[in-house]
């Protein structure tokens, strides 16, 4: 077969006999090669994000027929890794920390982050010493680290708090400077320093404290594990019973009794029992206690009506409803 391949090599574009050997005389013919390009038609843009964009576009065959290309572009590897660095970096005081349950804030203050960008130049400009050498390797390590192997960008702000000591001891270099540039940084200027490091601290603290009692305490910013809200108020709700008290829990397949050991630390230990069978076939004692999870509230409602002179009550997770619980005499 290799003899073949060579002699149909050297013979291309050529009408010859020709004979291999131990063969019989193999006549040679011009390869034709057809032209296989495809006529743009229209194309359309799928999905366009920050490292990569996703077309579709018709074209014609060679044939006459029409087809459908899907394809991806992106700036390069090396780009997407420079990008994911890049990002690793500003999440410390660009972008917001959005892994902290939806914080609107980046983990440095803008008062704080301004110092902290002054400090982080002066610091590479002075990189020939050690100090600066070891603060520079300190806060970029990590940056690179975790832009070059940890996905997905949204939690660097998250992994980036291993770099928090260096960015505040950068901060501090930069109000020095700042500082010194302003002549305040010897003894006669020390009320003015005073002052200065009064007024950032301020800052700091109103600016937190908003983001914290505002922006998520009171719109109710907890994310999106509601298992875990139902298992804390459970756990809340059964350590103000009676610890002899026989508790039933009107349970789904989303919220038990059991998935969660914060439910046994809170509640001292008191056992509950699961109910998946319907409340009606619930037999009322002295003491009973029955809980139900927001899909069978209703439920334990209409279970109420049928026992009644019981106390009811309900626990809201902000304006959520959690849980109902009905306690019997």
């Amino acid at each position: 077969m290799d003899v073949r391949m060579e002699v149909h090599q050297v013979a291309e574009g050529l009408n010859a006999d020709v004979r291999l050997p131990g063969s019989h005389p193999v006549l040679l013919r011009p390869v034709v090669r057809k032209d296989l390009s495809e006529t743009f038609l229209e194309g359309e843009q799928v999905f366009s994000g920050r490292l990569l964009e996703v077309h579709r576009d018709r074209v014609r065959l060679p044939d006459g027929s029409e087809a459908v290309r899907e394809y991806i572009r992106h700036p390069g590897a090396v780009v997407i890794l420079a990008q994911r660095i890049v990002h690793a970096f500003l999440s410390m005081s660009y972008y917001a920390a959005g892994d902290f349950y939806g914080a609107t804030i980046p983990l440095l203050s803008v008062v704080t982050g301004a110092f902290f960008l002054i400090g982080l130049v002066y610091s590479l400009w002075r990189t020939r010493e050690s100090r600066y050498l070891l603060l520079n390797g300190y806060m970029w390590a990590p940056a690179v680290a975790i832009g070059l192997t940890a996905i997905p960008p949204e939690a660097d702000s998250y992994r980036m708090l291993i770099a928090l000591p260096a960015a505040i001891l950068l901060a501090a270099v930069g109000l020095e400077e700042l500082l010194g540039v302003l002549s305040l940084s010897n003894s006669v200027g020390w009320k003015a320093r005073a002052a200065i490091a009064g007024l950032i601290l301020v800052s700091a603290a109103i600016l937190n404290l908003k983001s914290y009692f505002v922006d998520f305490a009171l719109r109710c910013r907890y994310g999106g594990d509601s298992v875990t809200r139902f298992a804390s108020y459970l756990g809340n709700y059964l350590g103000q019973l009676d610890p002899s008290a026989e508790v039933f829990l009107l349970n789904d397949n989303d919220y038990r009794y059991g998935t969660h050991g914060s439910v046994d630390f809170l509640s001292g230990g008191l056992q509950v029992n699961n109910m998946s069978d319907q409340a009606e076939e619930l037999v009322a004692g002295p003491g009973m206690v029955v809980v139900a999870v927001p899909t069978r509230i209703q439920e334990l409602r209409e279970w109420a009506k049928m026992n009644p002179g019981g106390e009811l009550e309900l626990q809201y997770d902000c304006s959520q409803l959690m849980l109902m619980g009905y306690r019997l005499p």
